[in-house]
């Protein structure tokens, strides 16, 4: 890979999605292009764009990716009675 290459990889792999929507909409207008030159799928470029067209900025922020409640958790009850144990030894 040529310095020339990897230069442009690298300031490439810092860019947020908003700059690269921007490049869509300025300098491209073409989805392929835009995710050639970002190194991203299709399928990304359209969550992007979705969540910005929806949300505006604040839609491109980093969401938490975990679930909002774990199925695994262990039930109220036996944690207060774990946390009672615990506290009486």
């Amino acid at each position: 890979m040529g310095k020339a290459m990897s230069e442009t990889r690298a300031s490439q792999e810092g860019a947020s999605p908003l700059r690269m929507l921007q490049h869509y909409e300025q300098v491209t207008r073409n989805v392929f292009r835009s995710c050639r030159f970002f190194g991203i799928s299709g399928t990304q470029f359209y969550i992007w764009l979705q969540r910005y067209r929806g949300c505006g900025k604040a839609g491109l922020r980093d969401r938490h990716r975990g679930p909002r409640l774990s199925p695994f958790r262990t039930p109220p009850h036996l944690e207060a009675l774990v946390l009672q144990v615990r506290r009486e030894r």
